[in-house]
């Protein structure tokens, strides 16, 4: 399947604050006329079903120690023990503060981490948002735990120019079964079903708006961006006792950050590129 094109159109808040708006381009599967391809994300899944990620990525510099000279200038990221290719992991995870009160006190978080532990304390190994109150589309939305999940899947892949460090493939290392289920299987039978919901997906009604669709465009269009540049992203559903790390930093920036308005692509500043 080959992937589609993603056109990103840039817009200026009252803030003056960039943030992205996304429209979606199908095509059609060659071999199937007139009926349109629909595409989602891969899944991960291990040759082991009972591995976790640390039987399959370095997690500590000294892991890393007899992967360097063959990665020689690259910064030190969780890779891949036993695949062939330049593969990467990293987590995402999120916290929503008063879920089940008054929308107007909900304070929700995103985060990921993508470096292994042991480096110097001045080296960045994750990034945390608050989720902002506004999508790339401009358009208002409660603070919540799903939401958040989908936006520190967009931040991850963002973040870092991913392609230019070299790597071939990225595994997303998450505990929302919301996330992972939906970009890897839901938002196929969501965009053959017009953007509605459907039984197949979880969902108690059928024919309801697909909820968060701008965030669903916006993570598969980033996807299909980085595979066309050679780039491969996987999303991994594991436990959340296997991602506390992630957990702890999306509660802390729920707790401390403050409230952020408008929707803004994560910055290739020249500080964070490492």
């Amino acid at each position: 399947m080959r992937p589609v094109s993603c056109r990103i159109r840039q817009y200026l808040s009252p803030h003056e604050r960039e943030y992205d708006a996304l429209q979606q381009e199908y095509y059609h599967d060659p071999h199937e006329e007139d009926t349109p391809s629909f595409l989602r994300a891969l899944r991960f899944w291990p040759n082991n079903h009972a591995a976790v990620p640390r039987d399959l990525f370095a997690h500590s510099a000294r892991e890393l120690d007899s992967y360097l000279p063959s990665h020689a200038g690259r910064p030190a990221r969780m890779i891949r023990f036993d695949a062939p290719t330049d593969e990467i992991l990293i987590y995402t995870s999120a916290s929503c503060l008063n879920q089940h009160t008054s929308p107007n006190s909900r304070r929700a978080a995103s985060s990921c981490v993508f470096k292994p532990t042991g480096l110097p304390s001045s080296e960045q190994r994750s990034l945390a948002l608050r989720l902002e109150r506004r999508g790339p589309t401009g358009q208002g939305y409660p603070q919540e735990s799903n939401r958040a999940h989908l936006r520190a899947a967009i931040a991850a892949l963002q973040c870092r120019q991913w392609r230019a460090e070299g790597w071939t493939a990225i595994t997303i290392a998450a505990d929302s079964e919301y996330l992972v289920e939906g970009i890897t299987n839901w938002i196929e039978i969501w965009q053959q079903n017009g953007w509605l919901t459907s039984r197949e997906t979880g969902n108690s009604y059928e024919g309801d708006a697909v909820a968060n669709k701008d965030l669903w465009e916006l993570l598969l269009c980033e996807v299909l961006e980085l595979s066309r540049m050679g780039l491969e992203v996987k999303f991994w559903l594991i436990l959340h006792t296997l991602n506390a790390e992630a957990h702890a930093e999306a509660r802390m920036a729920a707790e401390m950050l403050k409230e952020e308005e408008y929707f803004c692509r994560m910055p290739y500043a020249e500080e964070l590129r490492r």
